[in-house]
């Protein structure tokens, strides 16, 4: 292979890649980014589920979380929370949410979060492509 004909090949690579760095810089000047978090005591509908998120306590390094759902006969509608203590994913120990009925009813998620060196606690829910997120108070 000539010379010249390696030049143009790395010239064209170049231009290939110049192209997509731009389309990725546009891509991100014009994302709003993450949803905003729900916050506590207003209801959400997450995919096809009705939440409102109504307290969080915490003892002895479990979180409790109180919450109402409804909206959907899920037998496993609790499973589908998740909760972030301190950038680190904390175990669901009890759920008193499953399962969901159609009839909005208060229920309680306890979480184990003694592993957690900080006060950051996030709760999330994943139902269809849809994600809600909670930032929890923790007094």
């Amino acid at each position: 292979m000539r010379t010249r004909t390696l030049l143009l090949l790395s010239l064209g690579c170049l231009v290939a890649i110049s192209i997509a760095g731009v389309a990725f810089l546009v891509r991100l000047a014009v994302d709003d980014g993450p949803e905003p978090a729900v916050p506590i005591g207003v209801e959400a509908t997450i995919g096809d589920l009705a939440v409102t998120v109504s307290e969080a306590k915490e003892s002895n390094g479990v979180l409790t979380v109180g919450l109402s759902v409804g909206g959907v006969d899920d037998p496993d509608g609790g499973s589908s929370f998740r909760m972030i203590a301190s950038g680190r994913p904390a175990t669901l120990i009890d759920d008193g949410c499953s399962p969901v009925e159609i009839e909005v009813a208060f229920c309680e998620l306890a979480f184990d979060v003694s592993g957690s060196d900080g006060r950051s606690r996030v709760l999330f829910l994943e139902r269809g492509e849809e994600q809600g997120r909670w930032v929890l108070v923790i007094d």
